[in-house]
């Protein structure tokens, strides 16, 4: 699925005005995909979203972990 064009801010020397900046054309241009009907709510999801999991798939084992390693 193709990304946003917005170019994303350097990690190592981003400049916070420059970030809120990036993420706020992102959202403009979601916005504009969603009322185009380029993309659904769903694709954007998606695409957004760091990691996708489903709980019924989800599965931690904690089996391996020492005792108060969890706190």
């Amino acid at each position: 699925m193709a990304r946003s064009s917005t170019p994303t801010p350097s990690v190592h020397n981003h400049d916070p005005n420059e970030l809120l900046r990036a993420k706020q054309l992102s959202r403009e241009a979601d916005s504009r995909a969603l009322a185009s009907g380029e993309k659904t709510r769903e694709q954007l999801r998606a695409e957004n979203t760091l990691v996708s999991v489903s709980y019924d798939e989800l599965v931690i084992d904690f089996s391996h972990c020492s005792p108060g390693s969890l706190r």
